[in-house]
């Protein structure tokens, strides 16, 4: 088990993380939907080459260490993985990653080539709307904790 104070650190560690990713997925966002409204290839060049930027030196550093955070917690903060929620919230992170590795790369890999961009910027939205809403539903899972009420109202009451 971790003391207080480090499972307060690794607790802090591990929201901040996520919400620099969701930050990260934001600004990307943004960025994407201006390039794509622009029309221009420089525009939608630069864009790619600032998000690959993004991507590596923020968005997966910063998962993977909201990944380890959270599952420290699980196994050495008192949660466990008996509760479904934290499990969700791992697997959701590992969705995040997986999504990233699986489709964001290759199009990130595609567009300094392509000689048109609409495509490439229309699906790396879909793909950062993806991993936004995994990160936003693990970040609920987070706060309501669902299951956590049920058990409190089954343990019997203090004499």
């Amino acid at each position: 088990m971790l003391s207080g104070p480090t499972r307060r650190i690794v607790k802090i560690v591990h929201i901040v993380a996520g919400v620099a990713v969701l930050g990260d997925i934001w600004g990307l966002a943004l960025m994407h939907l201006d390039a794509l409204r622009s029309g221009s290839l420089a525009v939608g060049r630069t864009a790619f080459g600032f998000t690959t930027l993004m991507v590596f030196a923020g968005g997966v550093p910063l998962s993977l260490i909201s990944l380890v955070s959270g599952l420290v917690l699980a196994l050495f903060g008192g949660w466990g993985l008996r509760h479904g929620w934290v499990l969700a919230k791992l697997v959701l992170q590992l969705g995040i990653l997986l999504t990233g590795g699986l489709f964001i790369a290759p199009v990130l890999r595609g567009a300094p080539s392509a000689t048109d961009l609409t495509g490439s910027h229309r699906t790396f939205l879909v793909l950062l709307l993806v991993q936004g809403a995994m990160l936003l539903t693990a970040t609920v899972l987070a706060v309501v904790k669902p299951g956590r009420r049920a058990l409190r109202r089954t343990a019997p009451s203090p004499p």
